[in-house]
């Protein structure tokens, strides 16, 4: 499997980078459930399997600080790229990290984490 997610511009990379640049109605609003946790909650957020970053994106436009880990460079690549567009407000409310969450070590503590749409067995 890491062969499709390993390699920058992989079609299956940009294939579902494109499928979830426009949440479809089976995840409409799960930005804004995250957004109103985190607040709740308070503290830096912590996003595994950022992917190509469609949540923590938002997050750090919405004014939070957010760390995105996903073991995929090439996933990250794409938010890297879409990060580097927006304001560097933005861009210092955001730190993307490519590691395993399997053996995570950031050297701190988040106050919420979220793994959004992955299944279980990858959170």
């Amino acid at each position: 499997m890491d062969q499709f997610y390993e390699k920058a511009g992989s079609l299956f990379v940009e294939a579902y980078d494109a499928f979830y640049s426009t949440p479809g109605p089976q995840i409409a609003g799960d930005v804004a459930l995250y957004d109103r946790v985190a607040r709740e909650i308070g503290g830096d957020i912590l996003e595994l399997a950022c992917g190509t970053g469609r949540i923590a994106l938002s997050l750090a436009e919405a004014g939070l600080h957010v760390t995105g880990v996903d073991r995929s460079e090439a996933m990250l690549t794409i938010a890297r790229r879409k990060l580097a567009s927006l304001p560097a407000s933005v861009q210092e409310r955001l730190t993307l990290v490519n590691q395993d969450m399997s053996a995570l070590n950031l050297g701190r503590r988040s106050a919420s984490s979220s793994c959004p749409l992955a299944p279980s067995s990858t959170c």
